[in-house]
């Protein structure tokens, strides 16, 4: 029987992560195992304190999911970069034009352009929708027409460190992220 995916007997994965000179904002996160494989692109709400050599939950399952979707790394973007471990904690301790900067923007934009393809695990779109419609716009920009979006069994959409392992990658079109 045939594998899914590639097997590694070995591998090293490589780390890299951007920061603001504050430390306050994380603006991109790598992990590359195989540069022979096209990378995935993750837009996520906000960064914890996860860096180049430390991963949260999050990151670990995000990993094993492009591990077996075959994909040789993956970049994780925010819409959202002040580090907080919470979305409370990221409302609690900022005001919205604080959540993120002018480098922000251009991060996101690094990683779509640099990916084979674009997951937007953050989450739903409630009262994010001023800023995922500026994403939108960079998406639209980088002419990409699809993304891929996580939605549970019973096809609701939630973040994706929530959802269990009955979980699927569902295609959308760009000009329906807000629907």
């Amino acid at each position: 029987m045939k594998k899914l995916r590639k097997q590694y007997e070995s591998s090293i994965v490589k780390g890299e992560a951007q920061f603001s000179e504050d430390g306050n904002h994380r603006y991109f996160l790598q992990r590359v195992w195989n540069k022979d494989l096209p990378m995935a692109a993750a837009i996520m709400l906000n960064p914890t304190d996860a860096d180049a050599l430390y991963s949260d939950k999050t990151l670990m399952k995000l990993m094993n999911d492009f591990v077996e979707q075959n994909y040789g790394g993956f970049y994780v973007v925010n819409l959202f970069s002040y580090i907080a471990k919470r979305e409370g904690l990221l409302l609690e301790k900022t005001s919205y034009d604080d959540r993120y900067d002018k480098n922000t923007d251009f991060w996101i934009s690094h990683a779509i352009k640099n990916s084979e393809n674009t997951y937007i695990a953050w989450g739903s779109n409630k009262n994010r929708v001023t800023r995922i419609k500026q994403v939108i716009k960079i998406l639209k920009k980088l002419k990409k027409e699809t993304v891929y979006r996580p939605e549970d069994a019973n096809g609701n959409i939630t973040h994706f460190s929530w959802l269990s392992n009955d979980y699927r990658w569902v295609e959308i079109k760009v000009d329906d992220i807000l629907n």
